[in-house]
């Protein structure tokens, strides 16, 4: 006794196997989230604001560079170490280049308002 398959029938089936594999495997587009980071660029966003407050009453030698150098080495030193957590996140690439945006940002800001108070 021999069946005969007609060609849709065999399109059919593979169509249903495919849909069946498909629903078992994943797709990542962008990495996943990752409190750490959050935590960490939540808590730089308050030390540079309250940095910023400060420089609004300083005198004019507090805002020199040697006096405020710790705090620069600090805030790039705090974007540095979010960046390098970043990077070893698979597909997070977005992360890392706002990171590094932010880093280059922060840097004019620090540099800008420093220069503008003397």
């Amino acid at each position: 006794m021999l069946v005969k398959i007609s060609k849709t029938s065999i399109t059919s089936m593979l169509m249903g196997m495919m849909f069946v594999i498909s629903a078992c495997s994943t797709v990542q587009l962008v990495s996943k989230y990752d409190e750490t980071i959050d935590k960490q660029a939540q808590e730089l966003q308050k030390k540079l604001d309250g940095y910023f407050i400060s420089l609004q009453s300083a005198s004019n030698e507090d805002l020199k560079y040697k006096k405020q150098q710790k705090f620069y080495e600090g805030a790039l030193s705090d974007l540095n170490a979010m960046e390098v957590r970043a990077g070893g996140i698979y597909k997070n690439q977005l992360a890392i280049e706002q990171l590094d945006w932010q880093c280059q940002l922060s840097c004019v800001k620090l540099f800008s308002a420093n220069l503008l108070k003397k």
